[in-house]
């Protein structure tokens, strides 16, 4: 048992100093890897990044309901309380609509902008009724821009849905405003680059213990 000990501290120790005797390949390569992906990353087109969450104005849909319901006997109740929605389940859709992206883009002035470089997701909890919003785009004022744009066309299309007349109706409201990006969210130079150092750490290891192995191997073959 202690002379495998002994063997397996041999083996460590002969291994350590292989990984010291190359440490200067190890260092230069994993360096230049790190600095070549870094230098690779700053020509990429930045993309960056907009969300914000909205819900629908409860007030302004039970008014519809109610309006509904005075014109109709046939309504729909949940657990007694009336549910509002067979109206609001529209919303996600809009806001994920090709349609609705293009009309806001004409909004901000960019109708020579293809929709389809524009990122859009919008993911509703059903629990809570918010939808988040994200946009994707190499323009960061624009992505701002549309955010507010695809609200207020999503709010004039679902007005027109339901015959509202009132200029000031919201039916969505925004509960967490976009802000404006600072930084980029793809790529993550910092993170990209930190990921190509430890790589190249491993692969430059292993090279120059492959290059020791081969040079044992001539020298005894």
């Amino acid at each position: 048992m202690q002379e495998k000990r002994v063997d397996d501290e041999i083996d460590l120790y002969e291994l350590v100093s292989k990984i010291w005797r190359y440490r200067w390949f190890i260092l230069v390569f994993t360096i230049f890897c790190a600095a070549l992906t870094y230098i690779a990353l700053s020509f990429v087109t930045p993309r960056y990044k907009v969300e914000l969450s909205v819900i629908p104005n409860t007030k302004e849909f039970m008014n519809i309901y109610l309006q509904q319901l005075s014109h109709k006997a046939e309504f729909k109740l949940i657990h007694g309380e009336p549910s509002i929605e067979i109206y609001t389940s529209s919303i996600p859709a809009y806001l994920n609509s090709k349609d609705v992206l293009k009309q806001a883009i004409k909004i901000t002035g960019q109708q020579s902008l293809d929709a389809n470089a524009i990122k859009i997701q919008a993911k509703n909890d059903k629990k809570t009724g918010v939808t988040v919003i994200s946009l994707e785009h190499r323009d960061k004022n624009l992505i701002y821009s549309l955010a507010f744009a695809i609200v207020d066309e999503v709010n004039e299309r679902l007005k027109r849905q339901f015959e509202i007349k009132n200029p000031d109706t919201k039916l969505i409201l925004i509960t967490d405003p976009p802000v404006m990006p600072e930084h980029p969210s793809w790529p993550n130079k910092k993170l990209m680059t930190a990921v190509a150092f430890a790589s190249s750490a491993f692969l430059s290891i292993f090279i120059a213990l492959f290059y020791d192995w081969i040079k044992g191997y001539r020298r005894h073959g």
